[in-house]
């Protein structure tokens, strides 16, 4: 535990908090080492799907309350909201606010605020037959997707393969969505309607320290009348046809990154 990320204030306040890199549904735990701190757990989601192009909008805005006593301590994070990711079309912002509460709670003093990287989720794809087979059905940045596929119809020499990326969001009755390529592969072979490729997939500039993944990674949300998520495809383009299989894109083991925050 000592180890883990120092909030103080002033002398008035100090909080352990073991570590702010998480997964879905994962608790945050730490320690109080005096009494009388509230903890609020605050999550912000935007998109831009909805509106003009560029044009952000807060989706949802969740908030919690919680009253620590002096000790261990655990706040449950919602499983059912969305991870930290920052892509085209979302931003997720998790953060855990610590402080005193003054004047009945209108405001707190100290105050420390810790950002919370919440990893996204992910569940295996289907393993049932499919016109692209693949080595496996889950990816991380950097990794070469090797595999093949058989037309229906067509020359697989004239085939275009790559990685369709779609962010999704529904709202009540509204449906909205934008698809873009996120790798570019290479035919290795072609034999009639039968194909091989590899795809490259691209990688992910996201440092360690930050707290949000600048990447589009795999997830999917249901929460409220909303349902989100970022959905990631190998595609094969021929002029006769067009070929997709879902697969899941998750980031790399995470290295856990250890910060002092104090004032």
């Amino acid at each position: 535990m000592a180890q883990g990320l120092l909030l103080s204030g002033g002398g008035l306040m100090e909080v352990i908090v073991e570590k702010n890199l998480l997964r879905q549904g994962e608790p945050v735990v730490g320690e109080v080492k005096k009494e009388g701190i509230d903890a609020f757990l605050i999550v912000l989601i935007a998109s831009n799907l909805r509106g003009e192009p560029h044009q952000w909008e807060i989706l949802y805005s969740y908030r919690k309350n919680v009253k620590l006593g002096k000790g261990r301590f655990e706040i449950e994070c919602p499983a059912e909201l969305p991870p930290a990711v920052y892509s085209r079309n979302f931003k997720v912002r998790w953060s855990l606010v610590f402080g005193i509460p003054r004047l009945s709670g209108k405001f707190m003093w100290p105050r420390k605020e810790l950002r919370l990287k919440v990893m996204p989720s992910f569940k295996e794809t289907s393993g049932e037959m499919h016109e692209i087979k693949l080595e496996k059905s889950i990816y991380r940045p950097g990794d070469v997707i090797r595999g093949e596929f058989e037309l229906p119809r067509g020359d697989a020499s004239k085939s275009l393969v790559g990685i369709k990326v779609k962010e999704w969001l529904i709202k009540g009755e509204e449906s909205h969505s934008n698809i873009y390529i996120l790798s570019e592969g290479d035919l290795t072979r072609a034999e009639g309607r039968h194909g091989w490729f590899e795809i490259g997939i691209e990688k992910d500039i996201t440092r360690p320290e930050d707290v949000s993944y600048f990447y589009p990674y795999t997830f999917r949300s249901k929460f409220s009348d909303i349902e989100m998520g970022i959905s990631s495809y190998v595609v094969v383009e021929n002029p006769e046809c067009i070929l997709e299989r879902e697969i899941a894109i998750i980031p790399v083991e995470p290295r856990i990154v250890k910060r002092e925050q104090k004032r």
